[in-house]
């Protein structure tokens, strides 16, 4: 069985697991974009999150099964365990599945909460349990519901998922293709003399961010993940899709809460990044000013396969411009549903935002938050050329 590999599109910054696109993310961000969709008191949240990793992942890994050629279930029952510790999810024993028990004592969803917000009232693993109802329908052609009865999240020793035979309803979006050409010379970018940019993208592109022994990616002082892009799309609008039809207020606190998810990112994922050790030895030595911190941000987040976004405007603790020209969010909704009426970059927003907020304010991490404000001008899925996204300080 030949390894999985992860290779960096340089022009366009996409990361690429095989065929699959990917995009780096941290507990941060996944943990609270879990959190808003779960906490809906109007639709069934840990359902929403199980479909669509169902979806995702089963066609990810009916893909890996035709290049293999695996003739045993022990063999493909590796494949999927592979695949779920290269993503960066943690690890699962299956050898228990005859029993219609799986278990896990490392999982990056439940560990992840804990850490973010502590003890939990209810499983987490929600995305685990997606996961394995498509690994186990396409290793047993037998279709299956798998719930997490005991979680480390909840202050468990372990994992349990117990599968059952309960009649499983799916929901699948189909995806069309999207024939787009991004607008990379741009010429209102600007640069700082200080941050080489590409070196930084090249550095990062070249570290090998796949699972260790524990299925966990720990680099740039966060715990990493590998998730498809396609999987934060999708969870992501069909939320605000289900929400919609609650009415327009829930509507749109769906998008505030999508925005709120980015923000944190912005804050806290990028705090954890700065202080690395990572940081310290490739982007510290560039770091002449608080502005050249902004740069050597927005580096490592093309690196992280976000696509191309760059700076067109920088007015030192006052307002940012950035353009994204081919980001993840913008593509994914093009691919799902067509031209928008309205910006649906919501993740790239709420980034923006949080990271004037902390290179710009001071005082704690909670202090800082609100300090921005930030709105998406343009968005390639109403049509434009390019996302920009204006914050200024409130």
């Amino acid at each position: 069985m030949k390894n999985l590999e992860i290779t960096f599109d340089a022009l366009h910054n996409r990361r690429l697991l095989e065929e699959t696109e990917v995009v780096i993310h941290c507990h941060h961000y996944n943990c609270q974009l879990q959190s808003c969709i779960e906490s809906s008191q109007f639709i069934d949240g840990p359902r929403l999150l199980k479909d669509s990793a169902n979806d995702i992942f089963g066609k990810e890994f009916t893909h890996y099964l035709q290049k293999n050629a695996l003739d045993t279930d022990e063999e493909k029952w590796q494949l999927a365990l592979k695949m779920y510790q290269t993503h960066g999810f943690g690890t699962f024993d299956y050898s228990n599945v005859a029993d219609k028990k799986i278990t896990s004592t490392s999982s990056h969803f439940a560990e992840g909460w804990k850490a973010k917000f502590g003890v939990s009232h209810q499983p987490r693993c929600s995305l685990t349990c997606g996961f394995l109802e498509t690994a186990y329908d396409t290793i047993t052609s037998q279709k299956v519901q798998i719930n997490e009865t005991n979680c480390m999240a909840m202050g468990e020793d372990k994992c349990v998922f117990e599968i059952t035979d309960e009649e499983r309803k799916e929901t699948v979006l189909q995806k069309n293709t999207l024939n787009f050409t991004p607008f990379l010379e741009d010429p209102d970018i600007i640069k700082s003399e200080n941050v080489d940019e590409q070196a930084i993208i090249e550095a990062i592109a070249s570290i090998p961010v796949y699972g260790d022994e524990q299925g966990l990616i720990p680099m740039f002082g966060i715990y990493a993940t590998n998730v498809p892009a396609d999987y934060y799309n999708q969870i992501s609008y069909s939320y605000e899709q289900q929400m919609a039809k609650e009415g327009k207020d829930a509507e749109e606190s769906a998008r505030s809460l999508l925005v709120f998810g980015g923000e944190v990112c912005g804050l806290h994922t990028f705090h954890g990044i700065m202080a690395s050790q990572e940081w310290e030895s490739l982007v510290a030595p560039m770091i002449q000013n608080r502005e050249d911190n902004i740069f050597a941000l927005i580096a490592i987040t093309n690196a992280f396969g976000w696509g191309n976004w760059h700076v067109v405007d920088l007015q030192p603790g006052k307002k940012l411009v950035l353009r994204s020209y081919n980001g993840y969010e913008a593509l994914g909704y093009r691919k799902m549903f067509g031209i928008s009426e309205v910006p649906r970059c919501y993740m790239l927003t709420g980034v923006s935002a949080g990271l004037m907020e902390l290179i710009y304010s001071s005082g704690t991490l909670e202090d800082k938050f609100g300090k921005y404000q930030s709105r998406e001008n343009k968005c390639i899925t109403k049509g434009d050329p390019y996302c920009e996204f204006i914050v200024e300080k409130l």
